[in-house]
């Protein structure tokens, strides 16, 4: 392996949470920009860094201070789960002990049942959060932006009380 992705181990002051999206194509750019409208509306600065693969940041950043990170995925797309995984795998053991990452399922409808069933054992063996979500939809991008940072402030300590209580979500 020719590196792992660290945590951030020192609170920078200048931003209150540092994100880092892996997706493919504009993935990554519609959930930025609900990350940055939610912190707006919260007062918040947030750094969001996106890139399509870890590699890619290790080569680039080595030394990225990262506090969380958000693989979103399309998995009506042949391979993104396997490809979901080596990302998982590249990161250090501490995202992923600690919650500080999640999943962010981007397919605007219901799948097949096996992909569901990966996606879901995926989800179970690293025990990461997993958000549905329909990219296409602007009102749902913004409530994912809402959720995944209400998540992060409760995994970093910055806030308390329990994440998920106001964003249950269901495929409808």
């Amino acid at each position: 392996m020719a590196g792992v992705l660290k945590s951030c181990t020192v609170r920078n002051d200048e931003f209150y949470i540092s994100f880092l999206i892996v997706a493919k194509g504009d993935l990554c750019e519609k959930i930025a920009e609900s990350l940055h409208e939610n912190a707006k509306e919260r007062n918040r600065r947030v750094a969001v860094h996106q890139c399509e693969s870890v590699t890619e940041v290790l080569q680039a950043r080595p030394n990225l201070g990262v506090d969380f990170i958000i693989f979103a995925f399309d998995c009506r797309v042949r391979h993104a789960l396997s490809q979901l995984e080596e990302a998982i795998l590249q990161v250090d053991d501490h995202f992923i002990l600690t919650g500080c990452a999640c999943l962010v399922d981007c397919s605007s409808e219901p799948s097949a049942m096996g992909q569901r069933f990966h996606e879901w054992q995926l989800r179970n063996n690293y025990n990461l959060y997993i958000f549905p979500v329909k990219v296409s939809d602007s009102k749902d991008c913004i409530e994912l932006g809402n959720r995944i940072i209400n998540v992060a402030e409760t995994k970093l300590g910055l806030s308390s009380g329990i994440p998920l209580l106001d964003s249950i979500h269901r495929y409808e």
